[in-house]
């Protein structure tokens, strides 16, 4: 059986290997909402899952790698090469964020998470290398901007997509405003303007 091998062994193209994986997702994300992450074990997602543990055991280190990666499937950020107007790819990728931050499912899980890695030391350091992962698609095209001259040559990469999803999350965790197109225009545009952004590249700008 397709859930008692390692999916790394089995083709990734395989429906069954698609429907196990989704199966232990949305189990494990099931579970991480009804009981926190210190309630969580892997026998509950096996058993919500209908999937045997091993299946579990063989594909996830433990129960903080396969809440990250339970997490991750809810969505990914939207693929964007570099190259094309910096305004308009973090529009698409802070837009993408507000529609995505507003879901239950995402909201509860990702607030669940927060609380636990605080006391978890493997689940804070899967959530790091998860944080890092989806930084690093913004962090590239804000790179991209500064050779081009989009942007000023001083640009710190980390701090400006900090800055530009930190009001997204206050917004949805703290405040529940809403989190509309023009939020995310507004958003952008103040975080543009305090790192020298102009519409026309200019690769031979040294603004440092």
């Amino acid at each position: 059986m397709v859930e008692e091998r390692a999916f790394a062994t089995c083709d990734p193209t395989d429906p069954r290997v698609r429907r196990t994986r989704t199966a232990v997702h949305e189990a494990t994300i099931d579970v991480m909402i009804d009981t926190g992450f210190a309630g969580l074990t892997i026998e509950a997602v096996a058993q919500r899952a209908e999937v045997a543990r091993t299946t579990i055991y063989r594909n996830w280190s433990g129960k903080a790698q396969l809440v990250v990666d339970a997490i991750e499937s809810l969505g990914a950020p939207p693929t964007v090469e570099p190259g094309g107007d910096v305004r308009e790819d973090l529009l698409l990728f802070l837009g993408h964020l507000a529609s995505e931050l507003p879901a239950a499912r995402w909201a509860s899980v990702i607030a669940a998470l927060t609380a636990a890695a605080e006391h978890d030391p493997d689940l804070a350091r899967e959530r790091q290398r998860m944080v890092e992962r989806r930084q690093q698609a913004v962090a590239t095209v804000i790179r991209s901007a500064v050779e081009r001259g989009q942007l000023d040559a001083d640009t710190d990469p980390q701090l400006m997509v900090s800055m530009l999803a930190g009001p997204m999350f206050y917004r949805r965790l703290l405040s529940r405003e809403a989190m509309g197109g023009d939020f995310v225009t507004l958003v952008v545009d103040k975080v543009l303007s305090g790192f020298g952004y102009s519409p026309v590249a200019d690769p031979g700008r040294t603004r440092a």
